[in-house]
């Protein structure tokens, strides 16, 4: 009935899927789907092959789109193979939208903030950790980083920020007096 569905799931952790963005809004009467995503860069239909979905279980079923049109830097009108209503495209809205980290890697502007996702944090020359995920606010970024199985997550702004180098994929933070402490209880 539905080609979109694969008669499996993808069983694996998050960490091989990276949240872009999340499905908003229905489109028109053929299936289509509003994609707000925090890429910040236009995604043409060449660079976005298999959307993951994760299901209640934690697995990741993959859709494929049929159609896929940049509407802005954050905003993308996409159709998955199989979907061709409005109601077929219902069951998607307010589902975040994945993809695996080898597709995530050509896709982000490397203005973008999510594209700080997989660096190392360093603060006083010790490491931290990787940046597992982005939270994005008005005044500042958080970075939510694992330390000793503990989410810590780091603010980064213009007072924080020591050094950014893209090319060795590393941040150097000053951290705010006794953060680490909250999270550590040390």
């Amino acid at each position: 009935m539905f080609t979109f569905f694969l008669p499996f799931l993808i069983e694996t952790v998050m960490q091989n899927y990276i949240k872009i963005g999340k499905l908003i809004a229905t489109k028109g009467l053929n299936g289509h789907l509003l994609l707000k995503h925090f890429l910040q860069t236009k995604v043409g239909p060449d660079k976005l092959k298999c959307i993951f979905i994760e299901d209640k279980n934690k697995s990741f079923i993959p859709y494929f789109p049929q159609e896929v049109k940049a509407r802005s830097p954050d905003e993308i009108l996409v159709r998955f193979d199989g979907v061709t209503t409005v109601d077929e495209a219902r069951k998607f809205l307010r589902k975040d939208a994945w993809l695996t980290e080898e597709n995530f890697a050509e896709l982000p502007s490397s203005e973008s903030p999510i594209s700080l996702l997989g660096f190392t944090i360093i603060s006083d020359g010790s490491v931290l950790g990787e940046i597992v995920e982005v939270i994005e606010q008005p005044q500042q970024l958080l970075c939510k980083v694992m330390i000793e199985n503990n989410e810590v997550l780091i603010p980064i702004h213009d007072e924080s920020l020591i050094h950014l180098d893209k090319h060795k994929r590393i941040l150097d933070v000053a951290l705010p007096d006794g953060l680490l402490a909250i999270y550590l209880d040390k």
